[in-house]
């Protein structure tokens, strides 16, 4: 499964896509790999 998110979009800060990112993870829609991974590109590019 893929799961795109605004990584570079300029009305969400960094907080408001690690929530998303959160959100999803809690749900069961990220796995843990994918949560982290996507948390690190989140926080790389912030």
């Amino acid at each position: 499964m893929i799961i795109s998110l605004k990584e570079n979009a300029s009305d969400d800060s960094a907080g408001d896509r690690l929530r998303e990112l959160n959100d999803l993870h809690k749900e069961g829609i990220l796995t843990d790999d994918e949560f982290e991974s996507k948390k690190e590109d989140v926080l790389d590019n912030f």
